[in-house]
């Protein structure tokens, strides 16, 4: 495995590996950790890494619609918030538009919601959608639970998981 074959798992955000373990060495190297999402492996933080802050790096920020898409599906997905909510339960659009309804979001509002999710959130594998079945994304299987955390201490936001009782 080369610094090549780490560069393009970087831009895929998760693929398929014959040997994941060839590029641990890698990985950590650049302070990253292999994480397996399913048939897939996504590049995570590795714990012993500096923070983008701690190294004065600018990351890149999701639209307004697309934060709020991504809060909708992990809340409806993420159904026992005590473990990391990678794979979750499918959800269906439907379900996130009557999410969105509940929080008073508009129509028109919602219709920019669910074109997040299917180009914004899908194109960064935050999200993987077929059809109406959205299910959490192979990035998501890489959130570390300082980022777990932030949803956690927002759980009142986020709307209660499929099937769950209120």
């Amino acid at each position: 495995m080369s610094a090549f074959d780490l560069a393009r798992l970087r831009a895929l955000s998760a693929a398929t590996i014959g040997n994941p373990t060839a590029l641990e060495r890698p990985a950590a190297l650049v302070g990253r950790a292999l994480q397996r999402a399913g048939s897939d492996v996504v590049l995570a933080r590795h714990i012993e890494a500096p923070s983008a802050t701690d190294l004065e790096v600018a990351t890149s920020e999701l639209p307004d619609s697309a934060l709020v898409a991504l809060g909708l599906c992990v809340g409806l997905a993420w159904a026992d918030r005590d473990h990391h909510p990678y794979p979750g339960s499918p959800i269906s659009l439907t379900a996130v538009t009557a999410a969105a309804r509940a929080m008073k979001i508009t129509d028109a509002a919602s219709r920019h919601i669910i074109g997040a999710i299917r180009h914004v959130l899908a194109q960064s594998r935050l999200l993987d959608v077929d059809g109406d079945v959205v299910r959490l994304g192979p990035v998501i299987a890489a959130w570390s639970e300082a980022d777990l955390e932030a949803f956690r201490r927002n759980l009142d936001a986020l709307p209660a998981p499929t099937g769950a009782s209120s």
